[in-house]
């Protein structure tokens, strides 16, 4: 369990968070923070379970208590591919908000938008939210998508995908970093 030492500028934050990390398969990480003590709404989809355990992950994992985050590498280069050290985690009853540094600015994916498929770091913001409109530059369209591959520097890659069905945003920053922000 986490458990919140200062309040942030949001109302109603949870106090106390259950982190849960599984190991699925050598190449499938799954992590999941939820409210420890009130259930909350959670998207009823399927998602792959695993049987077992990995055996031989290709990542690691590190656990931060203070402050709190995860630090996922790939075993074989050492390449960081999530840090959520660099800023803090926001866990409200209504705003939930973690960041990461990206290892490239190869950044791909987050659609549905009309745009390039590189995404453009210097501080853009990308909302997720379906909307049935004629495509316009830069908006979002008709699907959410809320999945990102990154080409890393010697042309490995690794993905990202964040459940929720809710109205969300991606903050891209050309540290490089990026910032998911969610109801």
């Amino acid at each position: 369990f986490l458990t919140r030492g200062t309040k942030t500028y949001y109302p109603k934050d949870i106090e106390k968070l259950q982190l849960r990390v599984e190991f699925e398969t050598d190449s499938r990480l799954h992590v999941k923070i939820t409210d420890a003590t009130s259930p909350r709404y959670e998207v009823p989809l399927d998602v792959p379970q695993a049987t077992k355990k990995a055996e031989n992950p290709l990542y690691s994992v590190e656990f931060c208590k203070e402050p709190f985050g995860l630090i996922v590498k790939r075993r074989l280069s050492g390449t960081v591919l999530l840090n959520t050290t660099v800023a803090p985690l926001f866990f409200a009853d209504q705003f939930l908000q973690i960041s990461t540094v990206l290892p490239s600015t190869f950044l791909y994916g987050l659609g549905e938008h009309q745009s390039n498929f590189l995404h453009n770091l210097e501080w853009n913001t990308l909302p997720l939210w379906a909307r049935d409109v004629p495509p316009t530059e830069s908006y979002n369209l008709y699907g959410v998508h809320p999945f990102y591959l990154l080409m890393e520097k010697g042309g490995a890659a690794h993905g990202v995908f964040l459940l929720n069905s809710n109205l969300m945003e991606v903050a891209l920053q050309p540290a490089p970093a990026l910032t998911w922000r969610t109801t």
